[in-house]
């Protein structure tokens, strides 16, 4: 007999909680606003290397931040599977880079750091024992 694969969740709810936050995270934009000059006027370069050494630092801070977790969830993966013991690396190291960089670009893109919500959300679907969200 086939086992079923879990039934996902109804994609409305998903996507009433991202307008929500948006919609959410302008109106605090607003409020705040009326008080703080959150904009700049007129935009002003004072150097450029520092521009340019900034955006470089943005890969490799990224990688370190995906990476960092890489002990912590293969303990929690050799718990939940016994023959992974043995196995010198039991969580892909694709999964781990590419949730870290996608949680970090939504991080960056999300308002009220809610991003911080797709990295554990993307190793739970990964459907490896140990990680769940």
């Amino acid at each position: 007999m086939s086992a079923r694969p879990p039934a996902r969740p109804p994609v409305g709810g998903a996507t009433l909680r991202w307008i929500l936050s948006l919609v959410f995270g302008a109106l605090l934009l607003w409020f705040a606003s009326r008080k703080l000059e959150l904009w700049p006027t007129q935009l002003q370069l004072v150097h450029v290397g520092w521009l340019v050494a900034a955006c470089g630092m943005q890969l490799p801070y990224a990688w370190l931040r995906a990476v960092r977790l890489g002990p912590l969830l293969d303990e929690s993966v050799a718990h939940a599977r016994p023959e992974a013991r043995e196995a010198e690396v039991p969580i892909s190291r694709r999964l781990l880079l590419g949730s870290g960089f996608v949680s970090f670009f939504m991080v960056m893109l999300v308002p009220l750091r809610i991003g911080e919500a797709a990295r554990p959300l993307i190793l739970g679907r990964a459907r490896v024992p140990g990680l769940t969200v």
